[in-house]
């Protein structure tokens, strides 16, 4: 019985039209693998520039323990107040891009703690997220917010009002969620795509709506009151 190899050149053979198909196969395949080869390398060299143009530019506002990821974009503003900014990452964290660091206080990022693009982190005085929290893109969150209670004067001449913001261990805050001056996120918590949060969360639970509340809670945190009205 013929081998497999001695059938092909039969093949080829008698119509060589095979031999180019193959041959322009090969070549296909050695294509594509040489453009994923150096589309990867761009892209490494892209996010390592994204990285190190965030070191040079933004040194004075950065604290950094461990492997951080910075996509392009990144920027950090501080407002025109007398404390500096402060960013600290803890490690093992990747930062979206076009994310927006401002403020005068204190931003802690912990262990393993990534975000999407275009957030917004905003303080004057504390935002500390925990291990292993998971933010979606476009998620905002800030310690401040301005005064209101006069009318005689326009609310940018009244000043700002800060509380400090946590948000807790494996927390999960999903697309376009706002987090506001004040709130604790509870461990584990989980806050709906677009669910503006102006009051603490407890742990476990899933909030949604604007304002946030109590939709259900996560299994094994069944002991917190399962939802609000």
């Amino acid at each position: 019985m013929p081998s497999a190899d001695l059938t092909s050149a039969r093949r080829r053979a008698l119509d060589p039209s095979a031999a180019d198909i193959c041959t322009a196969g090969k070549i296909d395949v050695k294509a594509r693998e040489t453009s994923r080869f150096w589309s990867r390398l761009v892209a490494k060299m892209i996010f390592a520039e994204a990285g190190i143009v965030v070191r040079l530019l933004y040194w004075p506002h950065l604290g950094i323990s461990g492997r951080v990821r910075f996509f392009p974009g990144v920027r950090f503003f501080q407002v025109d107040r007398p404390a500096l900014l402060r960013v600290t990452f803890r490690g093992a964290n990747t930062i979206g891009h076009s994310t927006l660091f401002q403020g005068s206080g204190r931003i802690v990022f912990g262990k393993r703690s990534i975000c999407g693009p275009h957030c917004v982190f905003g303080s004057n005085e504390s935002i500390e997220i925990g291990d292993d929290v998971l933010i979606a893109g476009s998620v905002n969150i800030r310690d401040s917010n301005h005064l209101f209670d006069r009318t005689d004067i326009p609310i940018v001449a009244q000043g700002i009002r800060s509380a400090p913001v946590r948000i807790g261990d494996g927390a999960w805050l999903a697309q376009g969620a706002s987090i506001l001056q004040g709130v604790t996120v509870g461990d584990h918590a989980i806050v709906a795509a677009g669910a503006v949060v102006n009051r603490d969360v407890p742990r476990g639970a899933i909030v949604g709506g604007v304002p946030a509340r109590v939709l259900r809670m996560r299994p094994g945190f069944e002991e917190y009151p399962a939802a609000e009205a």
